[in-house]
């Protein structure tokens, strides 16, 4: 097998939430199944349908509103220092 291949595949695995792989690189507990994802969405419907504050079934994936990634206790300038002298180019929003 070549180390193309050998990407390849594990591109597939990580893509594919019953397996170990991805359950391992999103940081889940154990994997999920397909079954397990619809029927954690027919639960949020009929949650929605029969009371009056919904709260969504807990799932295991990442919030795409987070736009934070990993964890430092290091102050945003220094982080920011950091990057710039490891070759980035970033340059902080205005805020």
């Amino acid at each position: 097998m070549s180390w193309g291949e050998a990407v390849r595949l594990v591109g597939v695995l990580a893509a594919d939430p019953s397996s170990h792989i991805c359950a391992a690189l999103n940081e889940w507990q154990t994997p999920r199944s397909p079954e397990w994802l619809v029927l954690a969405d027919l639960f949020d419907a009929f949650v929605r349908a029969n009371y009056r504050q919904p709260q969504a079934y807990p799932r295991p994936f990442r919030d795409p509103a987070d736009k934070h990634h990993g964890k430092t206790d290091l102050p945003r300038a220094k982080v920011i220092d950091l990057l710039n002298r490891h070759g980035h180019d970033f340059t902080p929003e205005e805020e």
